[in-house]
């Protein structure tokens, strides 16, 4: 037993785990950054398609693929349900990540990782699964929220839960401030969590199966503060 935590140290340390990172917009970038800069770096990552933006409408790129380029990890963009799963099938990874990629991963990807598939949430699952929790924790007037890191499976934010980080909610945090912290609380949650589960694939006493409904914030309820997200720094 020891000897195999042992060779499988080395493999995360020489770089033998092909990680593909699942994730687009800003919330995702500290946690890629982490992971750039650690035993963790990526050798793929999967994005939205880039999209029209600004006044002449020309297409910019995601700030994930943005850091992506720059750390030299191939970026993937499909367009389908059938070009995700190519795609990833296409890379082969040990194991998926994924924070705020915006699209739950068939069947057919999550099959492919040895080590599986984690979801980095923005929330004290089961609490306020979907795409808004952050909006939620605010609308809601919650003293605290945090961060939570799933073992994926089919549905929306639900699968055992491999750790869990609390995060105190400021009376001027908004959106934008609040996202950034629970972001790199994210980042430092994920990167004490995988050396364990990577060498020992352990699951703690704690897990347990989610079952709860999804939360989605809309634009008519309440009256949220929202600030402009400026690009995050590059892993380098």
């Amino acid at each position: 037993m020891h000897n195999n935590i042992k060779q499988q140290n080395n493999i995360v340390k020489n770089g033998g785990l092909k990680i593909a990172f699942f994730g687009t917009p800003d919330f995702a970038v500290p946690i890629l950054k982490a992971l750039c800069q650690g035993d963790f770096k990526p050798k793929a990552v999967i994005a939205a398609p880039d999209r029209p933006a600004g006044r002449g409408q020309e297409m910019a790129l995601s700030p994930i693929k943005i850091i992506a380029q720059k750390n030299e990890i191939s970026v993937f963009q499909p367009e389908t349900r059938r070009d995700l799963i190519e795609q990833t099938q296409k890379i082969k990874p040990d194991l998926i990540i994924t924070a705020a990629y915006g699209k739950i991963l068939p069947k057919e990807v999550l099959d492919i990782p040895k080590y599986g598939s984690l979801n980095v949430h923005p929330s004290i699952l089961p609490k306020y699964r979907g795409p808004s929790p952050i909006q939620f924790a605010i609308l809601n007037g919650d003293d605290e929220t945090g961060t939570t890191i799933i073992l994926m499976n089919q549905n929306l934010d639900e699968g055992p839960i491999l750790a869990q980080g609390i995060l105190k909610i400021n009376k001027d945090d908004t959106t934008q401030t609040l996202g950034q912290k629970l972001s790199e609380a994210s980042a430092t949650l994920l990167i004490k969590t995988l050396p364990r589960w990577t060498t020992l694939k352990e699951m703690p006493k704690s897990a347990q199966n989610l079952n709860v409904k999804s939360a989605r914030f809309s634009h008519g309820r309440g009256v949220m503060r929202f600030s402009k997200t400026k690009p995050a720094n590059p892993c380098r």
